[in-house]
């Protein structure tokens, strides 16, 4: 099976490249080269992304802008995350490819995320970077309806674990940026009250899911969209404490935690971020919160100790 993955340098594509490379032929595409066996690909030519779905059995595709970025140029971030992934998925269906997964986030559906979320919930999230990836999704899933191919999208919570290769965009995610913190100075520092619930998911748990899609028999064209979230739904205090903790059981050292103070009337809502249909759909929904933090430290200890290597 030849298995393309977009953004396969990026954060999440380059755990994806190294997990399933381990069983199948996985390639790795780039807007940017970076060596010769890579796959290049230009979203602005037809040509280009014919060529990288050519052979392929799966596109995984990751490559996006990401929120900040998203924000700061709106119309940006619908020609890369919605006109670009609509070119990609054209390519694909015409080079016979058989799945297309497609990479969204959890934000699509509302800011802030509270309650209980689950697929059945409207996605109505104006933020450009959340309304432009539910306009990629459109595109999928229409063609997908059509029976032109087998697509299928991933809402995506908060994802967290070390970079398969190294990564500088990778280090303004909660999780990341506190366990580095922790090995270079020594304090963990919350840029807010710490009230606030998330979502998080170990990246190890994303890349499995994404295997289990690769592997999986065809489903209902109805029925292609799913929430890959954990059932760990903290506050970023919590997420702190147990940053402190973990690094307390590594090396006896209990590191102060630093918040902002919270607004009045500020509270911590409720939050839901249900993946139960991605369960009945066979998925084993575990997850090692622990072994990915260790992992993670592992990877700060190696690049950002001032003696570290």
């Amino acid at each position: 099976m030849e298995i393309l993955v977009t953004g396969g340098y990026g954060y999440l594509g380059a755990r994806i490249v190294r997990h399933l490379g381990d069983s199948m032929s996985v390639h790795a595409a780039s807007r940017q080269p970076r060596n010769t066996s890579q796959t290049v690909v230009d979203f602005s030519s037809p040509d280009s992304l014919q060529k990288a779905c050519h052979g392929k059995s799966v596109v995984i595709h990751t490559a996006g802008i990401n929120a900040s970025e998203s924000a700061a140029d709106p119309v940006a971030a619908y020609e890369v995350n919605a006109v670009a992934t609509g070119r990609l998925i054209e390519a694909a269906i015409k080079e016979n490819v058989r799945r297309f997964i497609y990479f969204s986030t959890a934000h699509v559906y509302r800011s802030p995320l509270q309650g209980v979320i689950d697929e059945n919930e409207p996605a109505v999230n104006l933020h450009p970077y959340a309304a432009s990836h539910r306009a990629g999704e459109e595109i999928l899933r229409y063609v997908t309806s059509l029976g032109k191919i087998d697509g299928v999208v991933l809402r995506l919570s908060n994802a967290f674990g070390s970079p398969a290769i190294e990564n500088s965009t990778c280090w303004h995610l909660l999780i990341n940026d506190l366990c580095r913190q922790a090995v270079t100075s020594q304090e963990l520092v919350l840029y807010s009250s710490g009230l606030q619930r998330r979502n998080f998911i170990p990246i190890e748990t994303v890349c499995r899911a994404t295997a289990f899609f690769v592997n999986r028999s065809s489903s209902a064209p109805s029925d292609n969209v799913y929430n890959l979230g954990s059932s760990w739904n903290p506050t970023l205090r919590e997420v702190a404490e147990l940053v402190q903790q973990r690094y307390l059981a590594r090396t006896g050292t209990k590191l102060p935690i630093r918040t902002a103070s919270a607004r009045q009337g500020e509270s911590s809502a409720d939050l839901d971020y249900s993946s139960r249909k991605l369960e009945l759909a066979g998925f084993q929904n575990d997850y090692d919160i622990h072994g990915e933090l260790d992992s993670l430290f592992r990877y700060c200890e190696s690049h950002f100790m001032k003696n570290g290597n």
